[in-house]
């Protein structure tokens, strides 16, 4: 497949649904570290999976503010030997999740029979390898999951497979570009290199969803990810 129609079936793949449902930013309400979710659906779960966490008690304000609504927050990371401040209902372990052993993590905790649980995956491009090679059964422990995708300039075969294999399960309801990272230029407008996109599980919603019109991002939900920098608007699947 050549690179603009690569893109073109990715973006394909990442087109918001409208949802009835409250949105609610969570964690880092100033710049990186906050995320969109269905309010109603977070407050329902009790347990929070964080991949990937970060070197300073600024990068997981996230599961610093799910831990004080008394949710169980399992956190994992290869970079970091133990969180700089401890806080209490976050459970920290040094590793770096991948196919091979994230369906084990969940065994480990005695968490085989959770259907509810959510799902922060924020780990430097692994998502793809994670998503591609892990068995399908790993999505009905998880409501929602909120990703940060990578490499968009560098677009594969294995992410369009990805997306795809998600939203077998999943409705995409939110997307918002990392102004981090660089954007760039494709036939299809302003791109950025890393996106980050919330899903809500399909058997969760009562009924069929419809695509969403309205760009992103939207007010008091989104903010740069770096404040220094103006935001992205995305909108490729407003026409």
């Amino acid at each position: 497949m050549k690179k603009e129609e690569l893109i073109l079936a990715i973006l394909s793949e990442l087109r918001p649904y409208s949802m009835p449902y409250l949105m609610n930013r969570y964690g880092n309400k100033a710049e990186d570290g906050g995320y969109a979710l269905l309010k109603n659906f977070a407050e329902e779960s009790q347990i929070i999976y964080s991949l990937g966490v970060g070197s300073i008690v600024q990068n997981y304000l996230f599961e610093i503010e799910m831990a004080g609504y008394g949710k169980k927050v399992f956190m994992y990371d290869d970079n970091l030997e133990k969180l700089p401040q401890h806080f209490e209902n976050l459970f920290y372990k040094k590793c770096f999740v991948s196919s091979k052993n994230a369906l084990e993590h969940i065994k480990e905790n005695g968490h085989e029979d959770e259907r509810d649980m959510l799902a922060q995956i924020d780990i430097e491009g692994g998502e793809y390898e994670l998503i591609s090679n892990i068995d399908s059964s790993y999505f009905k422990h998880f409501s929602q999951l909120t990703f940060e995708f990578h490499d968009l300039h560098d677009p594969t075969e294995e992410m369009l497979n990805v997306l795809k294999k998600i939203n077998e399960h999943y409705y995409m309801y939110h997307i918002h570009a990392n102004n981090h990272s660089n954007k760039f230029d494709s036939v299809f407008g302003v791109m950025p290199e890393a996106i980050e996109v919330s899903y809500v599980r399909k058997d969760k919603v009562p009924f069929t969803p419809y695509y969403c019109k309205l760009p992103r991002p939207f007010p008091l939900i989104d903010v740069p990810c770096c404040r220094f920098r103006p935001d992205i608007t995305l909108r490729w699947w407003c026409s």
